[in-house]
């Protein structure tokens, strides 16, 4: 079983995930059900999972099935796992993940997957909302009738 750490960054304003060791998929459930936690009491929903020091003790099925497990598990608590901004950072020689990124995206979720911690953060706060396209002004009243 993996160490795990599981906590509310005041200062960054997101849930900190950080495994140490081999991860299996009941840590990955336990971690879950802790960062969930987190979000609801804090109304936080940006998620830094740190995978540096860890290895997975997951099959390549488990992992591709994380995305739906994680969508029902959010379901549940009255969530949906497309609200929620996930950056996973991993180390330069461990497992590439890149095709949970993938099933993720096609799930509807926002994940994204960097080997940079610093990265991760920047693209974890950036904020993604849609910005108000620009609109010019017709002008003056009689411009107006043209559209009318």
């Amino acid at each position: 079983m993996a160490t795990n750490k599981v906590e509310f960054d005041r200062e960054g304003y997101f849930i900190s995930i950080v495994y140490y060791g081999p991860i299996s998929l009941d840590d990955v459930e336990a971690v879950r059900e802790e960062a969930l936690r987190l979000s609801k009491k804090h109304f936080c929903y940006k998620l830094l999972t740190d995978f540096r020091e860890a290895s997975f003790d997951l099959s390549t099925t488990d992992i591709m099935d994380l995305p739906d497990s994680t969508a029902k598990v959010y379901s549940e608590h009255g969530m949906s796992a497309g609200q929620v901004k996930r950056a996973l950072v991993v180390g330069k020689k461990s497992l590439s993940l890149s095709f949970l990124e993938t099933v993720s995206l096609n799930r509807g979720q926002l994940v994204k997957i960097f080997k940079d911690i610093n990265q991760a953060k920047s693209w974890l706060l950036m904020d993604h909302r849609m910005q108000p396209a620009k609109t010019e002004s017709i002008g003056k009243d009689k411009d107006l009738q043209k559209y009318k």
